[in-house]
């Protein structure tokens, strides 16, 4: 066999495994063992680990929230770009501390833990909010606070205020607060972005 055709042979290969794993730096599949978490996404959505995130979780800087692992992006696409229009995507947090449900989204003294999703009484108004079962293989029984929001992006005095919605999962494992938490345009479809999201999960393990 000649230098040519095994060259040929060697990026036909290098190639074929960089298809099947995705954009640079995406998965599909990540652990984090020191919290007993794995979590699996379906087939057309992507994770990603984005370098603000990784460095958040390492330095662990004076009034940083205390990440257990670093935060994970994911999108229906790839999670390392910014779209100019937006696709469903969600973030997944892990913080030290346990998550009240009782507790009112709405005013000053929230979120305990640091680092959950927070609206503030003068960001946005809670819309919705309800107790579900994880639906995903490896969190059975684990009821989770679901709750969406009102918010606005922008500046009404500029022009630019724009009202949008945020969707926020939130339960406790392990002495941990874990959060999924995503925003969405207002000129995307409320239900078909928190139905992609529930489908966009086919595992969750938590240990």
């Amino acid at each position: 066999m000649s230098k040519y055709v095994l060259f040929i042979i060697i990026l036909f290969v290098i190639s074929l495994y960089c298809i099947s794993c995705g954009g640079k730096g995406t998965f599909q599949s990540k652990s984090f063992p020191d919290v007993g978490v794995t979590i699996e996404v379906a087939g057309d959505w992507q994770m990603a680990v984005k370098g603000a995130d990784k460095s958040a979780f390492k330095l662990k800087l004076e009034g940083q929230p205390d990440y257990v692992f670093p935060p994970v992006t994911a999108a229906k696409g790839d999670p390392t770009q910014d779209y100019v229009n937006p696709i469903p995507n969600w973030r997944f947090i892990g913080v030290k501390g346990e998550f009240d449900p009782k507790m009112n989204p709405m005013t000053s003294g929230y979120p305990k833990p640091d680092g959950l999703y927070f609206v503030g009484n003068t960001k946005g108004e809670l819309q919705d909010e309800r107790v579900r079962e994880l639906p995903w293989p490896g969190a059975e029984g684990v009821q989770a606070t679901v709750r969406l929001y009102e918010i606005t992006h922008g500046v009404e005095s500029l022009g630019t205020a724009d009202l949008w919605h945020a969707y926020t999962v939130t339960f406790n494992h392990k002495g941990n607060a874990l959060e999924f938490n995503f925003q969405i345009p207002s000129q995307a479809d409320t239900k078909i972005w928190i139905d992609e999201f529930w489908k966009s999960i086919i595992k969750l393990e938590l240990k």
